[in-house]
């Protein structure tokens, strides 16, 4: 994924980031929370990891994120 803040591409991420696979961060979690006897329940949405770091947006912004197999996407905060 490449991330792009005003037009300028500011940073970029792949999937295998996520501790080599995203897949081994869910597990990591439903590991962990076992340890504190907590589960994961059907229907719950978990988020693998991010692909870029946080960043800053302020009015008049405008964000696009385009990844390799799924397309683009923007938003603009008003």
């Amino acid at each position: 994924m490449a991330l792009y803040k005003n037009g300028e591409k500011i940073n970029e991420g792949v999937g295998t980031d996520v501790l080599g696979d995203p897949a081994y961060c869910v597990a990591w979690l439903a590991n962990t929370l076992w340890e504190f006897g907590v589960t994961l329940q059907k229907g719950e949405v978990v988020l693998s990891g991010a692909l870029t770091a946080a960043v800053d947006a302020e009015t008049g912004d405008k964000f696009k994120a385009v990844f390799t197999e799924l397309g683009e996407i923007e938003v603009e905060f008003v």
